[in-house]
Protein backbone atom coordinates (compact mmCIF):
# COMPACT_ATOMS: atom_id res chain seq x y z
CA UNK A 1 0.00 0.00 0.00
CA UNK A 2 1.03 3.50 -0.92
CA UNK A 3 1.98 6.05 1.66
CA UNK A 4 -0.27 8.79 2.83
CA UNK A 5 0.04 11.45 0.19
CA UNK A 6 0.90 14.91 2.47
CA UNK A 7 0.48 18.33 1.00
CA UNK A 8 0.84 21.47 2.30
CA UNK A 9 0.19 25.26 1.36
CA UNK A 10 1.90 27.93 2.65
CA UNK A 11 -0.01 31.33 3.92
CA UNK A 12 -0.22 32.52 -0.11
CA UNK A 13 -3.61 30.44 0.10
CA UNK A 14 -6.14 31.12 2.74
CA UNK A 15 -7.31 28.34 5.21
CA UNK A 16 -11.01 28.04 4.33
CA UNK A 17 -9.53 27.19 0.85
CA UNK A 18 -7.53 24.62 1.66
CA UNK A 19 -9.94 23.28 4.05
CA UNK A 20 -12.60 22.61 1.43
CA UNK A 21 -9.79 21.45 -1.17
CA UNK A 22 -8.86 18.79 1.68
CA UNK A 23 -12.27 17.79 1.75
CA UNK A 24 -13.07 17.62 -1.55
CA UNK A 25 -9.88 15.55 -1.95
CA UNK A 26 -11.15 12.67 1.02
CA UNK A 27 -12.89 11.17 -2.03
CA UNK A 28 -9.62 10.27 -3.52
CA UNK A 29 -8.95 6.36 -3.25
CA UNK A 30 -6.10 6.70 -1.07
CA UNK A 31 -5.12 8.54 2.12
CA UNK A 32 -4.54 12.56 1.25
CA UNK A 33 -3.60 15.08 4.45
CA UNK A 34 -3.97 18.45 3.22
CA UNK A 35 -3.29 21.23 4.94
CA UNK A 36 -2.57 24.64 5.87
CA UNK A 37 1.15 26.04 7.24
CA UNK A 38 -1.10 27.72 9.93
CA UNK A 39 -0.86 24.26 11.73
CA UNK A 40 2.93 23.95 11.93
CA UNK A 41 3.65 27.38 11.82
CA UNK A 42 2.60 31.26 13.24
CA UNK A 43 1.99 33.75 10.20
CA UNK A 44 4.87 35.75 10.53
CA UNK A 45 7.88 32.73 10.93
CA UNK A 46 10.36 32.46 8.46
CA UNK A 47 10.59 29.94 5.82
CA UNK A 48 14.12 29.38 7.09
CA UNK A 49 12.06 27.92 10.65
CA UNK A 50 9.62 26.52 9.40
CA UNK A 51 10.39 24.13 6.54
CA UNK A 52 13.37 22.12 8.75
CA UNK A 53 10.76 21.42 10.70
CA UNK A 54 8.05 19.92 8.12
CA UNK A 55 10.87 18.46 6.22
CA UNK A 56 11.27 15.07 8.02
CA UNK A 57 7.09 14.72 7.35
CA UNK A 58 7.91 14.09 3.76
CA UNK A 59 4.87 17.12 2.70
CA UNK A 60 5.16 18.34 -0.68
CA UNK A 61 4.87 22.78 -0.37
CA UNK A 62 2.43 24.54 -2.61
CA UNK A 63 3.51 28.23 -2.52
CA UNK A 64 3.18 30.89 -5.18
CA UNK A 65 6.51 32.18 -3.49
CA UNK A 66 8.64 32.20 -6.63
CA UNK A 67 11.81 33.23 -4.78
CA UNK A 68 12.37 36.78 -5.97
CA UNK A 69 12.26 39.03 -3.06
CA UNK A 70 14.83 40.85 -1.93
CA UNK A 71 16.43 39.19 1.51
CA UNK A 72 16.68 35.87 3.16
CA UNK A 73 16.87 32.85 1.82
CA UNK A 74 14.26 31.75 -0.63
CA UNK A 75 11.75 29.04 -0.30
CA UNK A 76 13.11 27.49 -3.50
CA UNK A 77 16.33 27.10 -2.15
CA UNK A 78 15.89 26.14 1.58
CA UNK A 79 12.97 22.85 0.22
CA UNK A 80 16.19 21.82 -2.09
CA UNK A 81 18.55 22.34 0.81
CA UNK A 82 16.37 20.44 2.86
CA UNK A 83 14.86 17.92 0.58
CA UNK A 84 11.40 19.10 0.16
CA UNK A 85 9.76 18.72 -2.95
CA UNK A 86 7.67 21.60 -3.99
CA UNK A 87 5.36 22.97 -6.51
CA UNK A 88 5.66 26.67 -7.42
CA UNK A 89 2.35 28.94 -8.73
CA UNK A 90 3.32 30.56 -12.11
CA UNK A 91 2.37 34.62 -11.88
CA UNK A 92 -0.64 34.25 -14.24
CA UNK A 93 -2.31 31.81 -11.01
CA UNK A 94 -0.80 33.33 -8.51
CA UNK A 95 -2.67 36.65 -9.43
CA UNK A 96 -5.78 34.30 -10.28
CA UNK A 97 -8.83 34.21 -8.60
CA UNK A 98 -8.80 31.17 -5.48
CA UNK A 99 -11.25 29.22 -7.77
CA UNK A 100 -9.25 28.92 -10.76
CA UNK A 101 -5.65 28.09 -7.85
CA UNK A 102 -7.52 25.26 -6.79
CA UNK A 103 -9.16 24.22 -9.86
CA UNK A 104 -5.59 24.23 -11.65
CA UNK A 105 -4.17 22.15 -8.91
CA UNK A 106 -7.16 19.47 -9.05
CA UNK A 107 -6.30 19.43 -12.83
CA UNK A 108 -2.82 17.87 -13.00
CA UNK A 109 -3.96 16.03 -9.60
CA UNK A 110 -2.31 12.13 -11.06
CA UNK A 111 0.69 14.46 -11.68
CA UNK A 112 0.56 15.66 -8.40
CA UNK A 113 0.31 12.20 -7.10
CA UNK A 114 3.30 11.09 -9.05
CA UNK A 115 5.55 14.22 -7.83
CA UNK A 116 4.71 13.73 -4.18
CA UNK A 117 6.26 10.05 -4.76
CA UNK A 118 9.49 11.01 -7.25
CA UNK A 119 12.71 12.31 -5.21
CA UNK A 120 12.48 14.51 -2.71
CA UNK A 121 13.73 18.02 -2.79
CA UNK A 122 12.34 18.76 -6.88
CA UNK A 123 10.96 21.68 -8.27
CA UNK A 124 7.55 22.16 -9.92
CA UNK A 125 6.06 24.75 -11.63
CA UNK A 126 1.84 24.90 -12.13
CA UNK A 127 1.13 26.95 -14.67
CA UNK A 128 -0.79 27.76 -18.41
CA UNK A 129 0.66 26.43 -21.31
CA UNK A 130 0.47 27.10 -24.99
CA UNK A 131 -2.84 29.64 -26.65
CA UNK A 132 -5.48 27.44 -24.78
CA UNK A 133 -3.87 27.99 -21.82
CA UNK A 134 -3.75 24.54 -20.40
CA UNK A 135 -2.95 23.64 -17.07
CA UNK A 136 0.45 21.69 -16.71
CA UNK A 137 2.71 20.71 -13.87
CA UNK A 138 6.45 20.75 -14.94
CA UNK A 139 9.35 19.40 -13.34
CA UNK A 140 12.04 22.34 -13.16
CA UNK A 141 14.89 21.58 -11.61
CA UNK A 142 16.04 18.15 -11.21
CA UNK A 143 19.68 17.38 -12.30
CA UNK A 144 20.01 14.98 -15.22
CA UNK A 145 22.53 12.05 -14.69
CA UNK A 146 23.45 9.27 -16.82
CA UNK A 147 21.85 6.55 -14.29
CA UNK A 148 18.71 8.34 -13.62
CA UNK A 149 16.94 10.43 -16.41
CA UNK A 150 15.22 13.96 -15.27
CA UNK A 151 11.42 13.72 -13.64
CA UNK A 152 9.46 14.71 -17.08
CA UNK A 153 10.77 11.46 -18.64
CA UNK A 154 10.06 9.19 -15.87
CA UNK A 155 6.72 10.88 -14.94
CA UNK A 156 5.61 11.42 -18.02
CA UNK A 157 5.24 15.25 -17.44
CA UNK A 158 5.00 17.43 -20.29
CA UNK A 159 8.46 18.21 -21.54
CA UNK A 160 8.16 17.15 -25.08
CA UNK A 161 8.76 19.95 -27.90
CA UNK A 162 5.99 21.72 -29.03
CA UNK A 163 4.17 19.91 -32.28
CA UNK A 164 3.84 23.01 -35.24
CA UNK A 165 0.69 21.97 -36.33
CA UNK A 166 -1.40 23.19 -38.97
CA UNK A 167 -2.66 26.47 -37.31
CA UNK A 168 -6.76 26.51 -38.45
CA UNK A 169 -6.68 22.55 -37.05
CA UNK A 170 -7.68 23.23 -33.39
CA UNK A 171 -8.41 20.18 -31.09
CA UNK A 172 -11.32 19.49 -29.30
CA UNK A 173 -11.66 21.00 -26.11
CA UNK A 174 -14.13 17.89 -24.87
CA UNK A 175 -12.15 15.18 -24.67
CA UNK A 176 -9.99 15.00 -21.19
CA UNK A 177 -6.77 14.03 -21.76
CA UNK A 178 -5.53 10.37 -19.96
CA UNK A 179 -3.49 12.19 -17.73
CA UNK A 180 -5.93 15.21 -16.52
CA UNK A 181 -8.44 12.46 -15.54
CA UNK A 182 -9.30 13.09 -11.85
CA UNK A 183 -9.27 10.14 -9.46
CA UNK A 184 -7.57 7.87 -12.44
CA UNK A 185 -5.63 5.27 -10.75
CA UNK A 186 -1.62 6.29 -10.84
CA UNK A 187 -0.70 2.48 -11.39
CA UNK A 188 -3.20 2.90 -14.92
CA UNK A 189 -1.29 5.72 -15.52
CA UNK A 190 2.53 4.07 -14.94
CA UNK A 191 1.46 1.48 -16.89
CA UNK A 192 0.01 3.56 -20.09
CA UNK A 193 -3.36 2.76 -19.63
CA UNK A 194 -4.65 6.11 -21.95
CA UNK A 195 -7.83 5.21 -22.65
Amino acid sequence: MNETIKILFDENFGEPLVSALAEFMSLYHEDVEICHLFKFAKASEKDEVWIPRIAPGGWLVVSTDRGKRCGGKKLPAICREHKVTHILLSTSLHDAKHFEKIRAFVAVWPRVVMAARFEKGTRYSLRYEGQEKRVALVQCDYPATPTLPNASARLGFDGRKRRSGHPGRKRKSSAIPWFERLFKDVKDINDGDRK
